[in-house]
Order: structure tokens, then sequence, then C-alpha cells
């Protein structure tokens, strides 16, 4: 769960930073930069996905245990 917060933090910090096209637009930065920023972005929203579907699968298998689920 703290990774999955750390993912989520990291994602949220990037999305409030000055956006890179605008930086693009008037010449402040590079196209490899501004590609790079979102290529990263990605892999980090990429790694939120993976940690929401592992918790998901962790609280699914732990609802039979605590006796909840489907009755047959």
């Amino acid at each position: 769960m703290d990774r999955n917060q750390e993912l989520w933090q990291d994602a949220i910090a990037r999305r409030t930073r000055p956006a890179t096209g605008n930086l693009l637009r008037f010449g402040r930065t590079g196209v490899l930069d501004v590609l790079n920023v979102e290529a990263s972005l990605a892999t980090t929203e990429s790694a939120v996905a993976a940690s929401d579907a592992a918790i998901a699968a962790v609280q699914v298998n732990v609802c039979p245990v605590l006796g909840g689920g489907s009755e047959s």
C-alpha cells in the first residue's frame, strides 16, 4: 500500500509541473526532453495501474478468508 501511495504522489507531482508542451512551443526545451518526460510519465502511470491491480487482487483473495464472498 505504501508503494502505491508513493506512485500516486509521483504521478500527481508530474502533472502539476509546468506543461512541457509550452516549454517546447516557446523554445525553452527540445523535443527529446519532452519525449523523455512523457515516457517517464507513462511509465509511472503504468506502475500505478499495476500497483492498483495488485492491491485489488489481494483484496479479492482476502474476502473469502474473512468469511465473505459468494455463497454457493
